[in-house]
């Protein structure tokens, strides 16, 4: 029996893979597939994937067997090594296929994720990258494996799912739809991106001015409101949640409304007192993010601003990272991963170079990929 281990990355079409699976779970167990996909937090993973594995074969006896969870990426050597072992014990084929994404695309995707929790934060941290990989692709690691890891394009031109399953030696039955892309958990569109951007700097500016015996109280009463209002921004038209939830445009418009008076009484009104001035900042950014949603001819000059700063303050880090990693790929002979994750040492456009096109514009958000990739694919 062959166990499929698809580890992530993060943000590198995960979702897909998954609700794929998911979807066809009868077809799967029919085919000789089993599927497997753990849930929780990362260090208790492996522990669900051997007794989930073994709950499997007392009840069917699979070719294959996958098992999807993106945060497997993260565990550290000394979890992911007794891991190995005990599924090696127990008489299997191991294979670990990694979707693979741009790294300056894919830290971007990442970002947008974390200002979807629309909890003020500032700065993002510096993904721990170059660890990942050099855990899973360690040479103890591979001995363990018993074959070389498979990289998978997220880009790749059959498709995300038909690459995933041809990569990891998987059947494809004539009876299966053949999905090559599939639009789930995508990153925010600019309008929703340049909201949660505005929201998040209000919260972020309330919280450092609100008196410390209010933060309790007030926390409680934000962490609902911030819950609402991105559960309904994540209910557009370009996710799948509008149908589910009932929502048309305008009822999605007039909720925000009602969350976004109620978080500006929430973050100013008690400020108002001791703090006038931060009160009114805050109200002004929730008014800038009103107009924004209201997209009115105001709101392109909003949106155009706050998504141009955004990507203009992850250029350099992206770069640093972009860096970094080429220097790990380089001594550690990575190279299959570094033509998939790095763009070229050289790389310009209409004759500037590429950091520069970053601070001009949202362009920058796909700048890795070329522009026959730019379309059709997830990036969950």
């Amino acid at each position: 029996m062959k166990v499929v281990l698809h580890p992530g990355m993060p943000k590198a079409g995960s979702t897909t893979i998954q609700t794929y699976f998911r979807a066809h779970e009868d077809e799967l167990r029919s085919s000789g597939i089993g599927y497997i996909q753990p849930e929780g937090v990362t260090s208790g993973l492996p522990a669900q994937v051997i007794s989930k594995l073994d709950d499997l074969l007392d009840v069917d006896n699979p070719t294959h067997v996958v098992v999807s969870h993106e945060s497997l990426i993260e565990i550290g050597s000394d979890t992911l090594y007794p891991f190995l072992d005990e599924l090696r014990s127990r008489d299997v084929t191991i294979e670990v296929v990694i979707i693979v994404r741009p790294l300056g695309e894919w830290a971007v995707s990442k970002e947008k994720q974390r200002l979807r929790s629309l909890k003020g934060t500032a700065s993002p941290k510096r993904p721990a990258v170059e660890k990942w990989f050099s855990t899973w692709m360690a040479p103890e690691a591979e001995d363990r494996i018993g074959s070389p890891i498979r990289l998978v394009d997220l880009h790749a031109a059959e498709g995300l799912i038909p690459a995933f399953m041809n990569s990891a030696g998987l059947p494809l039955p004539d009876s299966w739809p053949q999905v090559t892309s599939l639009a789930v958990n995508r990153s925010p569109v600019e309008r929703d991106l340049a909201i949660y951007l505005v929201l998040n700097d209000a919260i972020r500016w309330a919280q450092e001015e609100w008196p410390e015996d209010e933060r309790t109280s007030n926390g409680r009463h934000l962490r609902e409101i911030r819950q609402f209002i991105a559960e309904i921004l994540a209910s557009g038209d370009h996710h799948r949640t509008p149908r589910e939830l009932g929502l048309d445009e305008d009822l999605r418009s007039r909720l925000l409304v009602h969350f976004f008076d109620d978080l500006e009484a929430t973050l100013s009104d008690r400020l108002q007192q001791q703090k006038p001035e931060a009160a009114e900042r805050v109200r002004k950014l929730t008014q800038e993010a009103l107009t924004i949603l209201r997209a009115g001819p105001r709101s392109e000059r909003y949106v155009n601003a706050r998504v141009k700063s955004f990507l203009a303050g992850l250029a350099t880090p992206i770069a640093e990272s972009e860096a970094r990693f080429r220097t790990w790929t380089v001594q550690n002979h990575a190279t299959e991963l570094a033509a998939l994750m790095l763009p070229e040492p050289v790389k310009k456009k209409g004759g500037k170079p590429m950091a520069q096109v970053a601070k001009e514009g949202p362009a920058a958000d796909l700048r890795h990929r070329p522009a026959s990739q730019k379309t059709g694919s997830a990036s969950a």
